[in-house]
C-alpha cells in the first residue's frame, strides 16, 4: 500500500509570494493529513483512498491515492 501525492506547482497560488508558496503547500497537506485521519477513525484502515486537491482559489492542482 502507497500514498501517492501529486501537485502541480504552476499555478497563481504558488507564486505570489515564496512564503506564501510554503503556506500553500503546507495548507493543502494537512487537508489530505486530516481526510486520512478521519477515515482510519471511521475505519480503522485506510485501504482506498482517492482526493482531489484544491488550492486555496478552488482549482484542481493535484490528486492523493492510496493504492
Amino acid at each position: 500500500m502507497n500514498l501517492n501525492i501529486n501537485m502541480q506547482l504552476d499555478n497563481d497560488a504558488f507564486h505570489t509570494a515564496c512564503d506564501f508558496a510554503d503556506f500553500e503547500i503546507e495548507k493543502i497537506l494537512r487537508q489530505v493529513s486530516y481526510e486520512l485521519f478521519l477515515m482510519m477513525e471511521s475505519d480503522g484502515e485506510a485501504y482506498e483512498f482517492d482526493m482531489h486537491l484544491k488550492d486555496s482559489n478552488g482549482n484542481k492542482v493535484g490528486i492523493a491515492e492510496i493504492k
